[in-house]
């Protein structure tokens, strides 16, 4: 529901171009009905903003590459100037998108007014956080492929509370199991960037004996046999399990751990990983990002892609793959979620 407007109310109209995140943002002139205009040359976010009782403030992503978003609740930020963003979930605002805030005097926090470009959740065109039976709405889908692979939903389990999903290798070495964003909308054979991300934690660490990768990001098939891809992957690299973000060209694959958080500390077994790749229109960069808690958001590294020969299509993906050993290994989903630009 839209409570103001700034069109009716105009205020100044401030310039921003950080590309560090940031905690307790108090540009100059930020006064009621202000619009901060971001066009930064860098994805970043903002934990807290400086906004006083009673007074509304609207965001706009005026840049053309490049994401924002908005954190929930955290604690790098002073309590009055912190986001109390619907469903506890960060706000990621694209190219184009706007979103307005409003200081609650009462609860001390900067409240959601309008979102226009909001989408389903998190500012995602698709998601779920598979509070219904076998998961989500028809957009989002699971297969699987393999003695033993496949996705169920996790309520039957005492382990884990129901809204989350399991996918499972399997026993065979060419168990895959993928959750994936189907509509035709999906598979581009032209340049268009999005968003991906899922919240993941793995129940055994992949090793030498039983080793497998659980992939997150933009692929066409899984990222170890995909022609093009931009993905993080949670992976055994030959001594310890990592996470790498992995890009994909004409079948020709590259990994770098720059930037990235350690999977034993905390470890990735004990905790979902929210991990998201935005991929901007053009197809040559690819920034990673990702959170250890779901509160705090950091930019692991933007790293320069060209991924537009031979018409490359992809989707949004996350999948889980075995390659050694004959026990079954899975992830636990919290929530997926895509949108393209």
């Amino acid at each position: 529901m839209k409570f103001f407007s700034t069109a009716q109310h105009p205020g100044p109209v401030i310039a921003a171009s950080f590309t560090t995140k940031q905690d307790d943002y108090a540009p100059a002139g930020l006064r009621h009905g202000a619009i901060i205009r971001w066009n930064g040359a860098g994805t970043t976010g903002i934990s807290g903003l400086s906004l006083a009782a009673g007074r509304v403030a609207t965001i706009v992503n005026a840049s053309t590459d490049y994401l924002l978003w908005l954190e929930n609740e955290n604690t790098a930020s002073a309590a009055a100037n912190r986001f109390l963003l619907p469903d506890g979930f960060p706000a990621f605002l694209m190219p184009g998108d706007s979103i307005t805030v409003w200081k609650d005097g009462t609860t001390d926090r900067v409240r959601v007014l309008d979102w226009p470009t909001r989408g389903v959740q998190m500012g995602f065109q698709l998601f779920s956080d598979f509070l219904d039976y076998c998961g989500a709405s028809s957009d989002i889908a699971g297969v699987g492929g393999g003695t033993g692979a496949g996705i169920n939903n996790g309520y039957e389990s005492s382990s884990y509370a129901s809204g989350m999903r399991k996918i499972y290798t399997g026993t065979a070495t060419t168990g895959l199991a993928t959750i994936a964003g189907y509509p035709a909308a999906m598979y581009k054979l032209v340049a268009r960037g999005g968003l991906v991300g899922g919240a993941v934690q793995v129940v055994t660490a992949t090793d030498a004996t039983e080793t497998y990768v659980v992939e997150v990001g933009f692929t066409w098939g899984d990222a170890a046999a995909a022609t093009y891809a931009a993905v993080w992957e949670y992976r055994w690299n030959g001594a310890a399990a990592e996470l790498s973000q992995t890009i994909v060209n004409n079948g020709s694959a590259s990994r770098s751990t720059s930037g990235s958080p350690s999977v034993t500390s905390p470890a990735i077994t004990a905790r979902p990983f929210h991990l998201l790749v935005f991929l901007n229109s053009a197809w040559t960069r690819a920034d990673f990002i990702y959170s250890t808690d779901g509160v705090n958001y950091s930019l692991a590294q933007s790293i320069a892609v060209s991924l537009t020969a031979g018409s490359p299509r992809f989707a949004p993906a996350l999948a889980i793959k075995k390659s050694a050993g004959t026990t079954s290994r899975l992830a636990v989903v919290d929530w997926f979620g895509a949108r393209l630009t």
